[in-house]
């Protein structure tokens, strides 16, 4: 958005001084404005549900304007949906499978005999009028899945012998980290040794 003035007011005369700075007869800002202040429309909504699971339904979406009368357009946009004929076969879909979860007791520890599950379903889409089924399992089930941890090499040593007289190193157990109680890493994350330990340059 933009403003401006001029030097008129009244304009210099018989030698006056002209309006600073000097020599301008007329000046122009500018300055940003807010999208509400435009009549900018906001983001349209997610598309609400299918007014019919076949043979040809509408949904709709809506948008609003910050500030009413400055927006240009509809506040709602419609299409059709579900078109396929409602006698036409539609196979069926399987969903994702869900996440792992127990079953008969807790993972954690990775005890013997305990098992964790998931499912999915076959709703994506559900078969209809005389479409073929999903085929394949619904149910998976397996043992509690345990990782012992392991080390990551070494760093290089580290430590300047001339000030510190010492030098460490480090590791961590993420190589990989133990997961539902597996086994911790056994030994020491850190390294030192003293540099006494090297003989003297010659």
């Amino acid at each position: 958005r933009t403003r401006s003035r001029s030097c008129n007011n009244p304009p210099p005369a018989n030698g006056g001084a002209p309006c600073q700075p000097s020599g301008v007869s007329s000046v122009t800002a500018s300055a940003s404005c807010l999208l509400e202040q435009c009549g900018v429309w906001r983001p349209w909504s997610s598309w609400g549900a299918c007014t019919l699971t076949c043979g040809g339904g509408t949904r709709a979406r809506m948008r609003s304007c910050p500030v009413a009368g400055r927006c240009t357009g509809s506040t709602m946009q419609a299409e059709g949906c579900n078109l396929l004929a409602c006698n036409i076969p539609v196979d069926g879909g399987f969903t994702q499978w869900t996440a792992w979860r127990d079953i008969n007791g807790n993972c954690y520890g990775c005890p013997v005999g305990v098992q964790r599950q998931r499912t999915r379903s076959c709703t994506m889409p559900t078969p209809r009028a005389g479409g073929n089924s999903c085929s394949g399992s619904t149910v998976e089930s397996s043992p509690c899945l345990c990782v012992d941890g392991g080390f990551t090499t070494w760093s290089s040593w580290e430590g300047n012998c001339e000030v510190a007289r010492s030098q460490t190193r480090a590791r961590s157990c993420t190589s990989p980290a133990p997961v539902n109680g597996g086994q911790n890493c056994t030994g020491s994350t850190q390294g030192a040794r003293s540099c006494s330990q090297f003989s003297p340059w010659s």
